[in-house]
């Protein structure tokens, strides 16, 4: 505080650099006062008077507490500010809900989930935008509020768009109470539909998982038993005589040969790209299998014609391998088959394993031309050691 009779304000409420001049703009007294916040000043609130001796201790107090309300307020506004640029630019949705549960504030993000403009959403009851279930669930919630009872936080809600398609959101919440006493509710809003939608394929695709692994054990079995029964049905075909008993026996081989392409359509539904199901093999015993299965077209069928196939296993002790015995077994099958057929008049088939770089299976026979040029066809399938799966054809 300061007076044109010498009297001077503590220097640090005068504004830096001032001086007070009795004779200049007859200014005879100046008192000011910082504004902070905290302990940073931001400003300064000053007064001038040109009457001496003009300000009193009293005055001096007054506006000492006014500078200092008067600080509070522009920080406040400040901080306001910042606050709501922060609340604008969330990725999640804000509100604020009166005791009605209508919408006092709502940001962009909100607004832009709910297909609604800022000012239709003002004023709106937010369980217009509810489905029934979160309306109950809305309801319980502010029930159990009333009584004191404990609420969780957080809680997942279906809510209707402006254009009435229903987006799923998960709301957390916070009671708070103004300055006039006032019961408010602010919730932060994270739309969730896509992540839900997500989850839910997930799961179904987790239970067609579950559904394709119990479907491809069962039809590993039943193939193992189809081809049994297929392999003892042909071996009957050609020692009975009776007509009638030839007839059941056939039609017991096509149902056998119908169920197992049903099965290996199953098997390779199931299977989709990837040896799932792998077990330990005895390449040879598989081998010894296949040939015993197609017993019946390489020997009997051919021995009725006058003609011979001899069949010829050169079988090494190999490792066993990783792979699907049904299918291995019927892969050698169909390779023996297809040699017989290429063989009208007779000859050979060879079969032999060996170790190359992993399991080998060798299948060579007398082929159509084998008069003419001396030469057998061949082919091959390799197989890795286990824990490997099939390798394939080469």
């Amino acid at each position: 505080m300061g007076s044109g009779k010498g009297r001077t304000a503590p220097d640090e409420l005068r504004p830096a650099g001032s001086k007070i001049s009795p004779g200049e703009d007859r200014v005879l007294s100046e008192m000011g006062v910082p504004l902070k916040a905290g302990e940073k000043v931001f400003g300064i609130i000053d007064a001038k008077s040109k009457r001496s001796n003009a300000f009193s201790e009293n005055d001096f107090h007054l506006f000492k507490v006014v500078g200092e309300h008067l600080a509070a307020i522009i920080e406040n506004v400040r901080s306001e500010e910042r606050y709501r640029a922060v609340v604008e630019g969330a990725l999640d949705g804000v509100m604020v809900l009166s005791e009605d549960d209508r919408v006092t504030y709502v940001n962009d993000r909100l607004a832009e989930i709910l297909g609604y403009s800022k000012d239709e959403l003002s004023g709106m009851d937010l369980r217009y935008c509810l489905d029934e279930e979160s309306k109950r669930a809305m309801a319980d919630r502010k029930g159990k509020r009333q009584r004191g009872e404990g609420v969780s936080p957080q809680v997942e809600l279906n809510v209707f768009r402006k254009d009435r398609k229903i987006r799923n959101v998960e709301v957390s919440s916070t009671v708070i109470k103004d300055s006039q006493g006032n019961t408010n509710t602010v919730a932060f809003v994270k739309d969730v539909t896509e992540k839900r939608r997500m989850e839910e394929r997930l799961l179904q695709a987790e239970k067609l998982r579950a559904v394709g692994e119990m479907a491809g054990g069962v039809a590993h079995d039943f193939n193992n038993a189809l081809a049994i029964i297929l392999g003892n049905t042909q071996l009957l075909l050609n020692t009975v005589q009776d007509e009638e008993s030839k007839r059941s026996l056939k039609a017991i081989e096509n149902e056998a040969q119908e169920s197992a392409q049903t099965v290996r359509r199953l098997l390779e539904f199931t299977r989709k790209g990837g040896y799932e199901d792998l077990s330990q093999i005895d390449l040879n015993a598989v081998i010894k299998e296949a040939v015993e299965i197609t017993k019946s077209k390489w020997k009997d069928e051919v021995q009725e014609k006058g003609l011979h196939i001899g069949m010829i296993l050169n079988l090494e002790n190999m490792p066993p391998v990783a792979g699907v015995a049904s299918d291995l077994r019927e892969v050698i099958a169909s390779m023996i088959i297809n040699a017989v057929e290429a063989m009208p008049e007779g000859g050979r088939v060879e079969m032999r394993t060996f170790e190359r770089e992993g399991a080998c299976i060798q299948i060579s026979d007398s082929g159509w031309e084998w008069r003419k040029r001396s030469k057998r066809r061949s082919s091959s399938l390799s197989l890795r050691p286990s824990p490997s799966p099939i390798r394939g054809l080469d």
